[in-house]
């Protein structure tokens, strides 16, 4: 289908997910987002959440 681009990549999480940390589920999920909103200009094919 001529204009669909496909975006993979990969989000690492370097630290135990636990609410009230800075490892919480709701900030790694809005980090999640953010790389699906990407512009395709500016495609990361791989995050490292620290």
């Amino acid at each position: 289908m001529r204009g669909t681009a496909i975006h993979v990549g990969t989000v690492t999480i370097c630290g135990m997910v636990k609410p009230g940390t800075h490892f919480d589920p709701n900030l790694i999920a809005e980090t999640f987002v953010a790389f699906h909103k990407q512009p395709r200009d500016g495609f990361d094919t791989e995050l490292l959440y620290r």
